[in-house]
């Protein structure tokens, strides 16, 4: 900002000296160039002005993006670390860090906040039948949309209560021995997918919205 206002300094000061009606009239009477290097410098000198202005203008709305667009998940103490296979024992020790005072809520994930994703694949563009939607998924406990404070738009976060839920598919194959295997979606899939009222909707034969 302070190399845009010393560049331009000088060009505003000459140009507000100058009376536009005698400048119009001197081009007027006189049509040739008369090009001197104090006119070139000045010149270089408001474009360098401009391009540094619309620089720092968007290096500004970037910095904005990042510091204030919505993740949609509540990052503030938010810890996450990497655990060793412990197939037998997570849940144990799931148990063991819920009754630390400190700690409020735990989810288990095979995904990196942020960084990764479970697994990818690919479902039928609506509008055509040539094109596939690039999709990821996560894997994770009923605990995630807490322990995150993901909102929750339509429909009902995973619970204990329903027996579908605590199906171990990944133990049986990708869709368990129920094709209708409960999941939750983002809302930019739904808008992606042109869903209207998503709830209780098939996806693709092998998921069943929630």
């Amino acid at each position: 900002l302070l190399s845009c206002l010393l560049s331009g300094l000088y060009p505003a000061i000459l140009l507000a000296n100058t009376y536009p009606a005698i400048a119009l009239k001197k081009s007027y009477h006189n049509l040739r160039l008369n090009f001197s290097f104090r006119k070139v410098l000045i010149a270089v000198q408001f474009i360098l002005s401009v391009v540094l202005i619309v620089a720092t203008i968007v290096v500004h709305a970037q910095l904005n993006f990042l510091n204030n667009k919505s993740l949609g998940f509540n990052k503030n103490n938010l810890f996450s670390f990497k655990l060793p296979f412990l197939k037998d024992y997570l849940q144990a020790f799931k148990n063991e860090l819920l009754q630390k005072p400190d700690i409020q809520s735990v989810s288990l994930s095979t995904t990196d906040i942020g960084k990764s994703y479970s697994g990818y694949t690919a479902l039928k563009s609506p509008g055509d039948s040539t094109r596939l939607l690039p999709t990821v998924i996560i894997d994770a406990d009923m605990g995630f949309i807490n322990t995150l404070q993901i909102p929750i738009l339509q429909g009902r976060n995973f619970s204990a209560d329903y027996p579908a839920d605590m199906v171990d598919y990944d133990s049986n194959s990708w869709t368990g021995s129920d094709p209708r295997r409960p999941i939750i979606v983002s809302a930019s899939l739904v808008k992606a997918l042109q869903i209207n009222s998503p709830v209780g909707k098939m996806l693709d034969k092998d998921f069943f919205l929630k």
